[in-house]
């Protein structure tokens, strides 16, 4: 009766305006019934009359994710879920991988040495991640430990290539130098390969109704850089992108351009015109790290923002 559950807790809303669990249980007999607009309103009432429920934040989250609202506000809330609860091992997995999409890979490294233990389905992401955050952050002999760990639960040729490709780029590039490296030349990034984590939660969470609780998405964290725009080559169907980076170029591949996310353009799109780019614009690109020795690219372009 979920119409007459509705009714009673909007005269429980009138007669405890600054109750959290209020809205904390609008939010769940919304979920039941679909509307996850709804759900992420009363979340958010929830959240902003001081909830101390860490499961709705880590909910509260998901839905953020699946809205595609900002990665700051999914930071946010799962932050305050592993505050409420430091042992809410899916909460502090997902922040990591989280972080790890922020670029703050020491963020990441230090919610991931909490993990008490690591379900079978998410332990190859979990090290392969550590490594990755370990490499970036300088840690060379952690980056090869967590690495090893890797290896020991790859499944499958793609895992296994990621884990190879990583112990690559750690024989080719001391760890020191990645701490400062504001934008890396094509040849510098050569054998940088991210890893591939997959945040999704390894058993179905439940709430106090039993709606199951949708997965944060699968995320591929993203590097950025910016400069300015020099060169286009048109390579048929894709294009490859010349950028100059702090006195040094970066080259990266548009492999699918009707999927780049286009920001600060009329419409939310531009028009490419191949070879050098007259104006000289600024840009600030985020990509996927992948490297095609064949066209010298370190990424597939992901967000394309003209300044």
């Amino acid at each position: 009766k979920l119409g007459e559950a509705r009714q009673a807790y909007m005269k429980l809303a009138a007669e405890n305006p600054s109750s959290p669990e209020v809205p904390e249980a609008l939010g769940y007999l919304a979920w039941r019934k679909g509307d996850h607009d709804e759900v992420r309103a009363e979340f958010a009432k929830a959240v902003a009359l001081g909830s101390k429920n860490a499961r709705m934040y880590y909910e509260y989250a998901a839905m953020a994710g699946q809205a595609g609202d900002s990665d700051k506000l999914q930071l946010t809330l799962l932050r305050k879920a592993v505050e409420l609860d430091p042992d809410y091992q899916d909460a502090r997995l997902h922040l990591g991988f989280q972080l790890m999409a922020e670029s703050d890979y020491a963020g990441a490294l230090a919610e991931f040495v909490h993990l008490k233990r690591v379900e079978p389905e998410n332990a190859f992401a979990l090290f392969n991640a550590m490594a990755y955050s370990a490499y970036r952050t300088g840690d060379k002999e952690g980056a090869r430990a967590s690495a090893k760990r890797a290896a020991e639960v790859a499944a499958g040729p793609d895992e296994k290539a990621q884990v190879e490709q990583l112990l690559a780029a750690l024989d080719q590039h001391p760890g020191e130098r990645m701490r400062t490296m504001e934008a890396a030349p094509a040849e510098e990034q050569a054998a940088e390969t991210e890893p591939e984590p997959t945040p999704t939660p390894t058993r179905a969470l439940r709430t106090r109704e039993e709606p199951a609780t949708p997965p944060l998405p699968k995320r591929v964290p993203l590097s950025s850089v910016e400069g300015t725009l020099d060169q286009i080559d048109c390579l048929g169907t894709t294009a490859r992108l010349r950028i100059t980076a702090a006195g040094r170029q970066v080259r990266l591949l548009i492999d699918k351009p009707n999927a780049i996310d286009v920001r600060g353009a009329k419409a939310g799109s531009f028009t490419m015109t191949c070879g050098p780019q007259k104006a000289h614009s600024t840009v600030r690109v985020e990509f996927e790290p992948k490297v095609n020795d064949q066209l010298g690219t370190t990424g597939l372009v992901r967000v394309l923002e003209m300044k």
